[in-house]
């Protein structure tokens, strides 16, 4: 049987405009507004607790005074203040998380990090990010 060569290609051609639809995949429009996709500082440091005035509040030899073992992190450069250290151990197994942050001097600061020569320098880690 001689099918003339337009009619082939018509009915070709027709089944192709068919065959997309039966592979439909939905809509491309998005259904929402875009959630963010980085985490805060906070959240990605939560393991610990935050080194601030709220959790280690300073006295009159260091700004900051960390009193019980475990896990704790900066938010932000600590500045130093004349006359005081930054950062004073009252505890052992300290780990301390500067998350990319800086220990900064300033004129008459102490130390950084001390343990106020009580011996309780047993900071297991500092760890620069």
């Amino acid at each position: 049987m001689n099918l003339p060569k337009s009619f082939v290609s018509l009915s070709f051609g027709s089944l192709l405009c068919f065959v997309p639809a039966a592979f439909s995949q939905g809509p491309l429009a998005p259904t929402g507004p875009p959630n963010p996709t980085m985490k805060a500082l906070d959240q990605i440091a939560s393991t610990g607790v935050a080194i601030n005035q709220l959790n280690t509040p300073g006295n009159a030899s260091a700004t900051f005074v960390i009193n019980s073992p475990g896990s704790y992190y900066l938010t932000g450069n600590l500045s130093g203040v004349s006359g005081k250290s930054g950062i004073l151990l009252n505890s052992n197994n300290v780990t301390i998380d500067l998350n990319g942050f800086a220990l900064l001097g300033a004129v008459g600061t102490l130390a950084a990090i001390t343990d106020g020569g009580n011996n309780h320098g047993s900071l297991t880690r500092m760890a620069l990010r």
